[in-house]
């Protein structure tokens, strides 16, 4: 990609386009979206996942949370002492699923099992590996 292309930019809080600058670096310019009179917010969920299987000392967490920076969610994700690895993760319904079927796909040869429940949603502004 050359310098000055023009990169469509994601939809939601990420809306706009992005700029390649000489260094190949993205920077966005966020537009602002038109006003609409009868906005209708998102419904906004949060679910528990517990991943079992081959899912500890092979970089789970550490996939997850890079995957998370794909999607708009926000969440954790820890080892549990019964081998397990417990996810929560909030965010529309469709970028929930999307993106536990994108930790599903890229860790699939380690899972031998998926549990998920949901949960009241929290406040929190970020994805984050918990210890």
């Amino acid at each position: 990609m050359t310098p000055g292309t023009i990169v469509p930019g994601r939809t939601g809080n990420n809306a706009g386009v992005r700029r390649r600058s000489e260094n190949g670096a993205c920077r966005c310019i966020v537009a602002s979206p038109p006003i609409q009179e009868h906005l209708v917010p998102e419904s906004i969920e949060r679910r528990e996942i517990v991943f079992r299987g081959r899912v500890q000392g092979v970089g789970f967490r550490a996939t997850t949370r890079t995957i998370a920076q794909s999607f708009e969610v926000t969440g954790w994700v820890r080892n549990e002492p019964d081998g397990s690895v417990r996810m929560e993760a909030q965010g529309t319904p469709l970028e929930l699923d999307l993106f536990v079927d994108a930790v599903r796909a890229r860790m699939n040869a380690n899972l031998s099992s998926v549990e998920a429940r949901s949960l009241p949603t929290r406040d929190e502004l970020a994805f984050e590996v918990r210890r």
